[in-house]
């Protein structure tokens, strides 16, 4: 997991949904959370035309 210019980056395998557990995180920073294709992704799943 990397954080860059108001961006959390995660990579690789996680077990359960990352999402919820990260896209909380990102939006106390004010962050936005990225999959690996570039996808966002919010508490809730994944934005529709976000990749």
């Amino acid at each position: 997991m990397t954080w860059f210019e108001g961006a959390i980056d995660i990579k690789g395998h996680f077990d359960g949904d990352a999402y919820r557990e990260f896209g909380s995180l990102a939006e106390d920073f004010q962050a936005h959370l990225q999959g690996d294709d570039g996808e966002r992704y919010t508490p809730r799943g994944v934005l529709p035309g976000s990749n």
